[in-house]
């Protein structure tokens, strides 16, 4: 099972910070919340991004990523995202923070994929990279919900 959406709107809501709106992200039997800034991107922005993401792994075979958060690169330094490596009929999916300083050139809002890095198990400490894994039939079920 895979699964990416908003909570009901509750822009400003008391248990969400102002300009922010929480989610979930469902990959198999792991689920995980997140929350999302609406000061550079609005909720139907994410959302957009989320389908041809998700595409991307479906009919390309295109490493891919889910962007969760990010504010305006021009006065920010990251962005919290979801990379995406299809293998075969498997998608692995990994949970991380993109800095920008890391990355060769500046970050594109309007094409994250091209700053998505092969991927890796390892880290460059030596620590195993969580991943969790689904299918790319789950991916393509996302997209017609």
């Amino acid at each position: 099972m895979f699964s990416i959406e908003f909570d009901i709107y509750r822009e400003g809501a008391a248990a969400s910070p102002p300009d922010t709106c929480g989610g979930t992200i469902t990959i198999g039997g792991f689920q995980e919340r997140f929350i999302s800034l609406l000061s550079y991107w609005s909720r139907a922005d994410y959302e957009k991004q989320w389908r041809e993401a998700v595409s991307r792994i479906v009919v390309d075979g295109s490493n891919s990523c889910l962007i969760t958060s990010i504010a305006d690169p021009t006065v920010s330094h990251l962005l919290f995202w979801w990379p995406l490596y299809r293998e075969g009929e498997i998608v692995h999916v990994h949970s991380g923070i993109l800095f920008f300083d890391q990355l060769d050139q500046s970050l594109d809002p309007r094409n994250p994929y091209r700053s998505v890095p092969p991927r890796q198990q390892i880290s460059d400490d030596g620590e195993r990279i969580s991943s969790w894994q689904t299918t790319v039939a789950d991916f393509a079920r996302y997209l017609i919900a």
